[in-house]
Parts: structure tokens; C-alpha cells; sequence
């Protein structure tokens, strides 16, 4: 389901969402869309035990560079950096193809590249 920036409020900080580069979304099993301004924000809410695992149908991230496409977090490439300074400071990105987060590694620098879930479970 679409973001809609300045109007949707985060499930797990309850913050507006409003940086299209960060977000993720856990699609409930009844089809229930619980959206979140950072990727930090839906890991919390999981390890929080507020969502049993067998209620998720599906787990998404936005785009670092396609606002409002959103990848299945299984096949995302993360890059973690402080430089992107995503909304609740995870500051992990997404991207779809290797050589999109090679390209943005290169302007940063210093970063950290993991897959779900090991990025799950970092700070």
C-alpha cells in the first residue's frame, strides 16, 4: 500500500511518516497494512512481541531510491551507514539491486551491507 507521506502515522513511534527514502510495511495475514517511518521502527515492534509471526503474511522496505516501491525484505540489500540518518536513526537503507547500493556505498563511505535477517538484528 502506498505511503502517504505528511499523513500516515508510524505503528511503532507513531511519528508522521515523511522520508520517502525509509519505511517499511508488514502485511497482516487478514490484509491489514501496518506501515512504519523506519526500518528500526518495524524491527522494534516485531521483537516487541506486538505481531505474532504466524499473523504476518508479508514484510516490505521502501526503496532507498524509488519512493513508494517497496521490496519484500527477503530479497532486499541493506546498507547500514550514520551518514543516511533515516528518521529513527536505524540508519539502514534498501535496495533492490546490488549495484543501486554499491553506487550510494561509494558516496559514504564507511557502511555496513547485510541481509534479512541479520539486519533485523543489529542495533
Amino acid at each position: 500500500e502506498p505511503m502517504r507521506y505528511g499523513q500516515d502515522e508510524c505503528t511503532g513511534c507513531k511519528m508522521i511518516v515523511s522520508d520517502p527514502r525509509f519505511g517499511a510495511e508488514i502485511v497482516t495475514r487478514k490484509g491489514k497494512v501496518l506501515k512504519f517511518d523506519d526500518l528500526g521502527c518495524m524491527n522494534e515492534f516485531i521483537k516487541g512481541g506486538n505481531i505474532a509471526e504466524s499473523d504476518v503474511q508479508q514484510k516490505f522496505v521502501c526503496d532507498f531510491n524509488r519512493p513508494n516501491t517497496f521490496i519484500p525484505v527477503e530479497t532486499a540489500l541493506f546498507l547500514r551507514s550514520d551518514d543516511l540518518k533515516s528518521p529513527m536513526r536505524s540508519d539502514c537503507a534498501a535496495f533492490a539491486t546490488e549495484e543501486e547500493l554499491l553506487t550510494v556505498k561509494q558516496k559514504l563511505g564507511s557502511c555496513e551491507v547485510a541481509r534479512w535477517p541479520a539486519v533485523a538484528c543489529t542495533p
